[in-house]
C-alpha cells in the first residue's frame, strides 16, 4: 500500500511539472492569437490540453486518497490482528504455565519416590546388623533398616565383665586386648583405656549375669611393618584389664565396634 501511495505521489507531481509547462504555452499562445498571429484552433488546442491533464490530475488525487484510506484500514487491521495476537499469545502463555507446572508436580513425586526407593546411610561404614530381612518386606515410618559403624572413627571394644571382678575395676584402668581372629603368639594385644562400665548387669544368652564395659583401642589394627590386619566391626576379642599388680582374664567377650555407631532408618 505504501509503494501504490507512492506512485500516486509521483504522478500527481509529473502532472504538475506538465501543467506549469502548459500553463507557459497557454500565455504565449494567447499572446500570439490576440495579435492573431495564431489561428485560434491552435490556442483552443492547448487550452484542450490543459483541460485534460487537469481532469488527469483530478483522478490521480482520488486514486491517492484512496490509497491512503486503504492504507489507514490496512493498518486498523493489522493493530485488530496484533492485539488478538497477543490475546491469544497470553492465554496459551498461562495454560502452558498451568500445564507446565502441574508435570513438574508430578516429576517432584516421582523424583520423591525414586529417592525412598534407595536407603543411603549417613556414613561410611559397615553393616553391622539388618533389621530388613526379606525382599518386599514393609518398612515403617521411623523404623530402623540397619544399623551402621562408621568407618574412620575411634574404635572400642564392649567387653562383659564379671559380676565377680566389678568391685576391682574402674573407669580409667588400662587393658590389654587380643584379637581371636589373629594368631596371639604372632600378634601382641592392642593397649586400650577402660572408658565406660555400665551401672547395672545385662543377661547373656544363657542367662548369666555381667557388666557391660567399653575399651577405648589406642589402634585399629594389630601387627606391624608389613604384616598389618585392620580391625573390622564384629570381630571377637579377648581383654585383660590391669588391676594394680595384677591381671583380670576376661573370657569371650563381644565384638568390636567403633564408638558412636549410627543406625539409619527410612522416614
Amino acid at each position: 500500500r505504501l509503494a501504490e501511495q507512492k506512485a500516486f505521489e509521483d504522478q500527481i507531481n509529473s502532472i504538475e511539472e506538465q501543467g506549469k509547462i502548459l500553463d507557459e504555452q497557454i500565455s504565449m499562445k494567447k499572446d500570439l492569437y490576440d495579435q492573431q498571429l495564431v489561428a485560434k484552433s491552435v490556442y483552443l488546442e492547448v487550452l484542450r490540453q490543459r483541460e485534460k491533464l487537469n481532469e488527469g490530475m483530478v483522478t490521480t488525487a482520488g486514486q491517492l486518497e484512496a490509497a491512503k484510506e486503504s492504507l489507514v484500514e490496512t493498518r486498523i487491521k493489522l493493530a485488530e490482528l496484533d492485539t488478538e495476537f497477543d490475546r491469544q499469545l497470553s492465554e496459551n502463555r498461562g495454560k502452558l504455565s498451568a500445564e507446565l507446572e502441574e508435570l513438574r508436580e508430578v516429576l517432584r513425586k516421582h523424583k520423591d519416590r525414586v529417592k525412598r526407593l534407595v536407603v543411603r546411610a549417613p556414613v561410611r561404614g559397615v553393616v553391622q546388623s539388618l533389621t530388613v530381612k526379606s525382599i518386599g518386606q514393609v518398612i515403617r515410618a521411623g523404623e530402623a533398616v540397619a544399623t551402621v559403624v562408621p568407618l574412620g572413627q575411634e574404635l572400642v571394644a564392649e567387653v562383659q565383665i564379671r559380676p565377680d571382678d566389678i568391685g576391682h575395676l574402674a573407669v580409667g584402668f588400662e587393658a590389654r586386648v587380643k584379637v581371636t581372629t589373629f594368631d596371639p603368639v604372632r600378634y601382641k594385644p592392642i593397649e586400650g583405656r577402660v572408658r565406660h562400665i555400665s551401672p547395672t548387669t545385662f543377661l547373656t544368652d544363657k542367662g548369666e549375669p555381667y557388666y557391660k564395659g567399653i575399651v577405648a583401642l589406642d589402634q585399629n589394627h594389630v601387627g606391624t611393618g608389613g604384616s598389618i590386619h585392620q580391625l573390622l566391626p564384629g570381630m571377637l576379642v579377648q581383654a585383660e584389664i590391669v588391676t594394680g599388680t595384677k591381671s583380670l582374664m576376661r573370657y569371650l567377650l563381644r565384638p568390636v565396634y567403633r564408638s558412636f555407631s549410627t543406625s539409619f532408618s527410612e522416614r
